[in-house]
Parts: structure tokens; sequence; C-alpha cells
């Protein structure tokens, strides 16, 4: 049945996704004021300061964009609008609401994201032919960099640290092991790149064949590199991405983060008062949820009164010989900002943007980064989905942590983009991997 053209279950679904994001943002407000901020009032600035005008704000703001959210996991572009709605701006609009943060920066980061929104909208009215360039034996050429990536890291780990202890499992201890590790060029690049994208890839393409051996052997290097370097994101991102899968190929993805997301809200709040046990809070939430969301608020703080960087930090102002106006660079100036001077405060790409250009950056950044989604959707269709949409919200998600240069080129994306685009030209698969892309977002529709 239709109503106007559209059916009962677009309205059902939107209806369904509306009350779902409703009752994640009313769970983050709770866990904030009643959990996060009693326990960690003291670190970057997470304390409780409700605004009631901010609070309604805040939710005439969500309802606003939820008219425009797509929700249906059918494109990348989606998924990222939703990883960026879920994981990133939502966190934010507790922290504005419930501890009285900047409105002015709070607008222009939403209004960032319906300029994202919109442009995904019209660009899926209109159909864009795939990229002409084709690579003979493409898929041979990228596995091959990938086994490089993967050989080089392993030898380079093993000569250089060995095998370990478990010690790592125990995540109070990660710190403490990440003190004794070091590694220069290039190795500061590929062995990110491995534990972040490499392994997920093979461990993908095995699980996508029903090679059930390849995928434990992938993710065997993923717990080793996990146990040697103490990087939780390497962890987590394994897990993550193992879920993701499970959802594209048996559920839907964005219901899925929904849920899943409430869930943890719920459970991590259970567990604490029931069990007294904080480590779900502390880890799961407070660190993935409302540390980034604090830190692009200082760094809004900061260089909303200072000068800005202009790319100083970054290659771009090395290449440029553009000096930089402070003696320490931006992550180490805002967590003496915040007084956790020991620490290293990444931003995600609004907090850097901000930093670099103010209010013009953010925009111009976003713009950039839709742009780079979009151009993915067109060079990932002859890869199955089972293997690129996982990978995708992996990296997505890295984006909360990562300012965009940073992302692109240590964090992984150019990597993983020049990896997708070889691995899906080969003519021979095809038909076959549009086919099952096409069977698997039609569940999702």
């Amino acid at each position: 049945m239709e109503i106007k053209g559209i059916s009962l279950k677009t309205i059902r679904n939107k209806i369904i996704y509306f009350i779902g994001v409703l009752l994640y943002k009313i769970l983050l407000d709770i866990v904030f004021v009643y959990f996060i901020s009693p326990n960690y009032f003291y670190y970057m600035n997470l304390t409780t300061d409700i605004n009631i005008n901010k609070l309604i704000f805040s939710y005439i703001i969500v309802s606003v964009l939820l008219l425009i959210m797509p929700n249906q996991s059918n494109y990348i572009s989606n998924i990222f609008l939703n990883v960026q709605f879920l994981v990133t701006l939502l966190p934010m609009l507790s922290l504005y609401a419930m501890s009285n943060r900047s409105t002015s920066f709070i607008v222009i980061v939403c209004l960032a994201h319906s300029l994202q929104c919109v442009i995904v909208w019209l660009a899926h009215q209109h159909y864009y032919q795939k990229t002409n360039i084709i690579i003979q034996k493409g898929k041979n050429w990228a596995t091959l960099i990938l086994l490089f990536f993967i050989g080089i890291s392993v030898t380079y780990t093993l000569l250089k640290y060995g095998f370990v202890s478990l010690e790592a499992f125990n995540l109070t201890k990660v710190y403490s092991i990440r003190q004794d590790i070091s590694y220069g060029f290039p190795f500061s690049y590929l062995l990110p790149w491995t534990f972040k994208i490499v392994c997920i890839f093979f461990m993908l393409i095995a699980l996508e064949k029903r090679n059930y051996i390849g995928a434990i052997i992938a993710s065997l290097f993923q717990i080793y590199f996990y146990l040697v370097y103490a990087n939780k994101q390497t962890l987590f991102s394994w897990l993550l991405v193992l879920g993701c899968y499970w959802l594209v190929k048996k559920a839907d993805l964005i219901k899925g983060m929904i849920y899943g997301l409430i869930a943890l809200l719920l459970i991590s709040g259970i567990v604490y008062k029931v069990l007294g046990n904080i480590l779900i809070l502390s880890y799961l939430v407070r660190r993935t949820l409302f540390v980034p969301a604090t830190i692009k608020f200082a760094y809004f703080d900061f260089f909303s009164k200072n000068l800005k960087l202009h790319f100083a930090d970054n290659s771009i102002g090395n290449l440029l010989q553009i000096a930089s106006p402070y003696d320490l660079e931006a992550p180490k100036l805002i967590a003496g900002y915040l007084d956790v001077p020991n620490s290293y405060c990444n931003s995600g790409y609004w907090g850097d943007a901000f930093a670099n250009f103010g209010y013009v950056g953010v925009i111009l950044f976003s713009l950039v980064l839709i742009f780079i989604v979009l151009w993915l959707e067109k060079i990932v269709r002859n890869v199955s989905v089972l293997i690129y949409m996982p990978l995708l919200v992996s990296l997505f998600y890295n984006l909360n942590d990562s300012a965009l240069l940073t992302w692109c080129l240590g964090g992984g994306g150019g990597l993983t983009v020049f990896i997708l685009w070889l691995y899906g030209n080969c003519r021979r698969n095809k038909q076959k991997n549009e086919d099952a892309n096409k069977k698997i977002q039609e569940n999702c529709a």
C-alpha cells in the first residue's frame, strides 16, 4: 500500500528510525548526567551544567535533522552520515545542553552536517557513471600490496619486539605498555595502516568467500598487533567490523547501529549500578562518545580566542613552510587547555577544521569530505558490499578522533580508497558482485 507514492513500509521505517534516535539522545543525556559526569567531572571538563533552553534547542535540532537524515543502508554516503550523526553529532548535542557548551559551534557543525545531507540527496537523484579507468588484474595487484604490508609489519614487529604476553588484555595497562613502544618513518605509517586497514580487509575477503581459516589467521594477526602496540582501536575496530559484517549480511546496518548504541548505554549503566563496574562506561561510553565531543568544544573555545593554525601543524604547512604561531602542536595545546598535559588530544575533523580556518573551515572540510565519500560510491560497485561496508564503517568512525588530512594519510583513508579501487577493477566478478550487492541492499530498503 502507498500514500502519495510513499510505501507504508518506508513510513514505518522512518518512524522507527525517528523514535530510535530520540531514545538514544535521551539516554545519552541521562548517562552523562548520572554516570559520566559524577565520576569524571575532573577530567577534560566533563562537568554537569544543565541549560534548559539549550536542552530544548538540542531536541529541536535533532528533530529537524531527522527530517533530512537518510535511514536506508543502501548507500555508503547514507552510512557515513549516520555514523557521523550517531557517534559525533549527538554526543556533542548532549554536551551542549548538559554541560552548557557553545551555541555558535553547535550551530555551524549542524549546518555542515545538513549541507552534507542535502548534497547526498541531490547526488542520489541522478545516476552517475562509474569511473572508466581500468587496471588489468587490479584484484591481484591489491592482494600483493596487502600481503606486502602484512609481511613487512609482521617481520619488523617480530624482530623488534618478538612474541609478547597477554598483558594488553588488561585495558588498564595499555598506556604503560605504549610508553615502551616507538617506531619512526616509514613504520609510523606502515604499521597503523596494517592493523587499521590491511588485516581487517583480508579478514573480510576471507569471510565473504567463507574461508573461515583465512579469517581466523587475519584475526590472529590483528590480535598480535594489539598485544604488541596496545592500541585499543586495533582491538575495538576488529570487533566493530565483525559486528557490522553480521548486520550487513543478516539485518539492517543503520538500525543495528542505533539499537547497538542504545543497548551499550543501557547495559553499561546497569552493570555500573548493579555490579559497581565502571569499565564499560569508561572505555566504551566516556572515551568513545563524550571525550571526542568535549575535545571538539575545547578546540573551538581555544581557537575562537587565539590565532588560527592555517595548516601550520600538518604536512601541507610543512610543504608551504607555514610557521605555527605556537610552540606546541594543537593536540598538546588543547591537552594543556583541558588540564591533561600528558595527553595528546586529537580532534575530529570539525575541531581541526575550526582550528585551521574557523567557521569557514568547518563548512569547507565538510564539503570536501562528503565529495570523497560520494566518489567512494563510484569506485566500489564491483566490490562485495560485505567487504567494503564494514571496513568503511570503521574508517568513518575514526573521523571522530582524526583530522581530515591525518585520516586520509596516516589514518588509512587514502590507502583504503586506493585498495578498493584496485580490488574493484576486476571485470570477471563485476556482474556477480553487482547482483549480490543489489540483493543485500534490497533487504535494507
